[in-house]
């Protein structure tokens, strides 16, 4: 019987450390599983301002798409719309803003997405 205790006392430090192994291993699959999951890849982007910053005062919108293009709206700092942008096909005359930070958001059929545009 003591020889059992023995034992015992011998192999459950030896199995309480396999047993956290294996929880590791199966913590690090679920973190590569997040991470691995298609919502967490971005694909492609909705569109790019070229230049940016903005130093001639014209900026051309390039989307991923722009079959869906409906228009663009350029917004100050303050959220006051200062510009509106009908057609993608052409760099757009942006000279009348001031140097500074404007957000633009694109609005396209079914969704609308914004980047930063520096003017210099």
């Amino acid at each position: 019987m003591n020889k059992f205790y023995l034992i015992f006392f011998l192999l459950v430090p030896f199995i309480s450390v396999a047993q956290s192994s294996a929880d590791g291993l199966s913590q690090d699959r679920k973190e590569q599983q997040v991470v691995d999951s298609p919502s967490s890849v971005v694909i492609e982007e909705d569109f790019k301002l070229i230049p940016n910053p903005v130093t001639d005062g014209y900026v051309t919108l390039k989307l991923a798409n722009s079959r869906f293009f409906k228009y663009a709206s350029v917004y100050d700092v303050l959220g006051k719309e200062v510009l509106i942008i009908k057609n993608v096909n052409s760099p757009v005359d942006i000279s009348s803003l001031k140097a500074g930070v404007y957000i633009i958001a694109v609005t396209e059929i079914g969704k609308t997405s914004t980047r930063k545009l520096v003017i210099k």
